[in-house]
């Protein structure tokens, strides 16, 4: 019997040398940070980053495109009773990079229970990763705020409940979130956002020939220069969206109870859905126009347009159809309940009033 217990008790002591190996810092009354820890591994050019972590472990992961090889330095941050307890934590926690085929595999692990699971304490990773130019990100942390610097050429976060900012990528994106920001920053490709109480702000987003789906709940959604075919919503929030040139027939932008706000470059061909209900539309149209407009409103709201030379075609108290130019572009705008709707032309800052 003792033969038999002699490896699992060797494995336990190994165990619990290597938790008491790890050098800890203690930095506030409660907190201990670890040294730093270095990991590499290869991956082949345009190969995919796929980072899993355990549900029980949060942090930050810093990530951006250099160098020729996947390079993850790590450190352990604890808040503990007592430094046995934060060598405790320290212990349950490894991180491991390795190579799969192209791709490299990054995973952070921790118990399912982990000891500091239901109490006020709790143990993180601060994570700095390189990898090298126009890399795939593929990201699988829920309780991780994500901070990631390209050229990558794509990059997917699934559910994640922590912040998510990324620049710069050449391909397809797909990220979401809850109840944290997502800011996007200089993004080509096919485009695929979610977010339910939380910003969304994108920023040079051209998603030419391809869509971008961008959905909101309940929190507000802003937009610095778009182009592309775009299907956008939220509720109870704002929708604020400057320098947008739309492309294609499959544009629409969804709102209730509360303002939409569009500035376009120009307006001279696809189609363009705006419905918003309990809420005001407003167009601010900056550049050339050439367009047919359809505006609904109900009996309370009221349409206000000016600064384009236009040829009503139908005149109704809670409609108003015209065009400008040619009506190459067709626009409809719908605004329910209160609703209103203002449109302004490129010569609006000119203009005296008439239409």
């Amino acid at each position: 019997m003792i033969g038999k217990l002699m490896p699992v008790l060797l494995l336990c002591l190994l165990i619990a040398a290597g938790a008491a190996a790890e050098t800890l810092t203690k930095k506030t009354d409660r907190g201990y940070v670890s040294e730093s820890y270095t990991l590499t591994s290869s991956i082949k050019t345009e190969g995919t980053l796929i980072i899993n972590a355990a549900g029980s472990l949060s942090g930050l992961l810093k990530i951006k495109a250099e160098g020729n090889e996947c390079r993850v330095k790590y450190r352990k941050l604890l808040k503990a009773d007592s430094k046995d307890e934060a060598n405790e934590y320290a212990g349950s926690i490894t991180v491991e990079c390795s190579p799969q085929q192209n791709n490299a595999l990054l995973t952070l692990r921790a118990p399912a229970r982990a000891p500091w699971s239901g109490t006020s304490n709790s143990a993180r990773l601060e994570v700095t990763i390189s990898v090298p130019p126009m890399t795939k990100l593929e990201i699988n942390t829920a309780y991780f705020d994500i901070a990631a610097s390209g050229p990558f050429a794509g990059c997917v976060v699934s559910e994640s409940l922590s912040k998510v900012t990324v620049d710069n990528v050449t391909g397809d994106v797909e990220i979401k979130v809850s109840s944290r920001p997502v800011s996007l920053k200089k993004i080509t490709g096919r485009l695929v956002v979610s977010n339910k109480y939380g910003k969304i702000r994108l920023q040079n987003i051209d998603a030419t020939d391809k869509m971008a789906t961008i959905r909101n709940e309940q929190d507000t959604i802003i937009i610095n220069s778009f182009i592309g075919s775009a299907d956008i919503s939220t509720s109870y929030s704002d929708i604020i969206a400057e320098n947008m040139t739309f492309l294609g027939d499959r544009n629409r932008i969804k709102n209730i109870s509360a303002p939409i706000i569009l500035g376009l470059d120009s307006l001279t061909s696809g189609r363009l859905k705006v419905y918003n209900q309990y809420g005001m539309i407003k167009l601010n149209i900056n550049g050339p126009v050439d367009a047919a407009f359809n505006c609904k409103i109900s009996e309370e709201g009221a349409i206000d347009t000016k600064g384009m030379e236009m040829e009503p075609t139908l005149v109704y108290d809670d409609r108003l159809e015209f065009d400008v130019g040619n009506g190459t572009a067709e626009v409809r705008l719908s605004a329910k309940h209160n609703g209103n709707i203002i449109i302004k032309g490129p010569n609006s800052n000119t203009d005296t009033g008439g239409n």
